[in-house]
């Protein structure tokens, strides 16, 4: 039983070996005051949901058991936000580009629907006394008079990211004032009129990046190539900068095969449920082929260049020779 938590928890981990985000579907925190994982900014006080939220009536976890839960706006409770954070795994990359996507969901037992939600990330760590509005520029804000999660189902958001570099630290919530956030009103009967949000799955990923080849300097421009319901990696660089070092598959569905071949046609790596974690390991740079064996028996083709970074070798050190007096 050991031995099958150990290889569980290894094939998540190499699942998520590209995600900035500590555990994403808050399956292992425990509370919203565990600054390891995620953590509240202010004084409100964020909800770990499952399948029943009795005051607000929440419904299942997009995936797994646990999910978040925010005010985002409260009529009886003028100005009250609560928010969510948590600090990145690792600081983010100056002008380079990531991608952020969560679930989400306006739960059935919200008053309101609201277009207040937002992102902020930055290098310095939010923290506030109260549960007021947090009064700083998000990154990025849900469209003003469109609500969010609008027909009680799960909704993905899909944020583009430009870092400034340094990026550490990530807070969702609600940024804007209550004069501010657009209502909608979404079920009359609800005990409590306030807007209530869970928010499930979160990745922050990289999708841009600059690599270096022998003798030039080679500017990927889109990395990545959509193959259906997949998005598919076109260049694998594996030199530990965090940015397409493994052929990472986002949107991978279990118990999908792989297979690559060089440009010769031979066969370098097959696996039967691909994990995310091929990083070219003892091949050379150049063009490379895959095949995908989707869980439904349906096969995806493509490829990609596999780019090492060269190092010229070090040249040996001479000592001058002292000169005979």
């Amino acid at each position: 039983m050991r031995c099958l938590l150990l290889a569980c928890l290894l094939i998540v981990g190499m699942l998520n070996a590209q995600n900035y985000v500590p555990d994403g579907g808050f399956e292992l925190t425990k509370g919203f005051n565990d600054t390891t994982r995620w953590f509240s900014p202010g004084a409100g006080s964020p909800d770990l949901t499952g399948t029943l939220h009795r005051r607000y009536g929440s419904a299942a976890a997009y995936r797994g058991s646990v999910a978040a839960g925010i005010i985002l706006y409260d009529e009886d409770n003028q100005a009250y936000r609560e928010y969510i954070a948590c600090t990145l795994t690792a600081p983010l990359l100056k002008d380079s580009c990531y991608e952020l996507s969560l679930w989400v969901r306006t739960s059935e037992g919200s008053y309101y629907r609201c277009d207040g939600f937002g992102v902020w990330l930055g290098a310095e760590k939010i923290s506030q006394h109260g549960s007021s509005p947090i009064h700083t520029k998000p990154v990025w804000k849900h469209p003003a008079q469109e609500a969010v999660a609008p027909d009680d189902q799960w909704q993905k958001l899909v944020v583009p990211i430009k870092a400034k570099g340094g990026e550490t630290n990530l807070v969702l919530g609600n940024f804007r004032n209550d004069a501010e956030t657009s209502l909608q009103v979404n079920n009359r009967k609800a005990l409590f009129r306030l807007s209530y949000l869970q928010i499930d799955e979160i990745t922050l990923q990289p999708c841009f990046q600059s690599a270096e080849t022998t003798n030039t300097q080679v500017d990927f421009q889109k990395t990545h190539t959509k193959k259906g319901s997949l998005v598919v990696p076109n260049v694998v660089t594996p030199n530990n900068d965090g940015f397409n070092d493994v052929f990472f598959i986002h949107d991978l569905q279990p118990y999908t095969g792989i297979l690559i071949r060089n440009s010769k046609g031979e066969e370098v790596f097959k696996e039967r449920s691909y994990r995310n974690n091929w990083d070219g390991n003892g091949c050379v740079s150049g063009k490379y082929s895959y095949e995908l064996v989707l869980p439904d028996g349906n096969r995806i083709y493509g490829g990609f260049d596999l780019v090492r970074k060269y190092t010229a070798p070090k040249r040996p050190v001479q000592q001058k020779k002292r000169r005979r007096r």
